[in-house]
This record gives structure tokens, sequence and C-alpha cells, in this order.
């Protein structure tokens, strides 16, 4: 009797003609996109890496040159990257690498909802190369200049339109506003020109201690 049950369901697989898929063949047609703002705010040039975990949850070895996604002069201006991933994981690795010397920075695993842009910073700590990310924003409003700042140094105070704020290094600040940039932006008393642009945009500040590392749109 089991002889018989066990041909029976080989032919029944056999009869139905249908390859069995993988689940690599189930989740292919799921894939995402995300958008990704890189900036380089170190004095390097750099190398970005980011990968999406696959549908196991396996990490990708995000130092595979396959992986890089862009690479930035000390100083150049932002650039945009989209970067596909499969919908059964939303972790992704991040990863910056010095061009030159070949060494990495740190290396960030976090989740990435589909649909939400990201901002990538390359920054230094003093000597040490780093990399963060999180959620890229614009806060647009008619007539109001807004700025979100990013600290690559600890105890800056940031001071615009009546509100003061201590940064966390590594981190994007709250939003900053000036009334057709009427008034200045200051960090740690230091008055800053960020009035370039149109009145009514939103822009993330990458600073230090002194200066403004870089400006870009939010």
């Amino acid at each position: 009797m089991r002889k018989i049950i066990l041909l029976s369901s080989i032919a029944l697989l056999t009869l139905s003609g249908c390859k069995v898929s993988t689940v690599r063949d189930i989740i292919k047609d799921y894939d995402y996109k995300n958008s990704y703002q890189l900036i380089n705010a170190s004095a390097a040039p750099v190398d970005i890496h980011i990968g999406a975990h696959d549908y196991t949850g396996k990490a990708p070895n995000i130092s595979d040159s396959k992986y890089h996604v862009g690479s930035l002069e000390a100083g150049q201006d932002n650039i945009t990257v989209k970067v596909k991933r499969d919908n059964i994981d939303y972790r992704v690795s991040v990863q910056s690498f010095h061009r030159l010397e070949k060494s990495g920075s740190n290396h960030l695993i976090y989740d990435v909802k589909n649909d939400d842009d990201q901002t990538v910073v390359a920054w230094q700590d003093q000597s040490a190369y780093r990399i963060s990310a999180f959620k890229k924003q614009s806060s647009d409003q008619n007539g109001v200049y807004r700025v979100r700042f990013f600290a690559t140094a600890s105890g800056i105070e940031v001071k615009a339109g009546g509100s003061t704020q201590l940064l966390e290094k590594g981190q994007p600040s709250n939003w900053f506003s000036l009334q057709n940039c009427k008034g200045e932006f200051s960090i740690n008393g230091k008055a800053l020109d960020l009035c370039q642009a149109t009145a009514g945009q939103s822009f993330l500040a990458v600073i230090d201690a002194g200066k403004v590392l870089s400006l870009s749109r939010g």
C-alpha cells in the first residue's frame, strides 16, 4: 500500500507539468527600490556601498564591489541613487570606504520602509571615518527658509529664529526656520550665512564646530 501511495504522488507531480518554484522565483516580482541621497562631508574621496539583505535574512558581503552605488570626492555635491531590495526583508547594510586607503567606516544595518527616501552621510569623527543614514525629509514652506543640521562633533549649539538646540553628534536635528531668511543662523555663537538659496526651500546642513561642510536640498 505504501508503494502505491508513493507512485501516485510522483504521478501527480509529473502529470501536473508545473515547475516547482523556489522561494526566489516567488518573491522576485516583489522587488522595491529606495532612493538614497549620498553626501560626502569628509575630507577624503569615498565609495559608498549599499546592499539589501536577501530573502533568508542573510546580510550582503558589503565590501564586495557589486554593492558599490556611488563615489564622491571631498566637497562634491550630493548625488542620488536607487537601490533595489526584496520586500520580504526591509533590512539594508550601508558602509563607506576611503577610496585611496581602502579602509572602511562603521557598518550600518537598519530597516528601510517601502518608498521612504534615505539620506546617507559620509563624515569624519576626528580621524575616524563614519557613515550615518536616516530618512530623507523636506519641509518646504512658502517664504520660509528651513534648515535641519547634522553635526560631526559634540557640543554644537545651533540658534535660529528664537530656537536653540544642542545637537547630537551623528544625528539630524529638528527643523529651524527663518522667515524670508531675516535674522541669522549661528553655531556656538558664530553666525552662518545659509541664505544663498530661494526662501521657501528646505535644506540639510552638515556642520562641524566652526563651519558648514555640506548644504543639500532636504
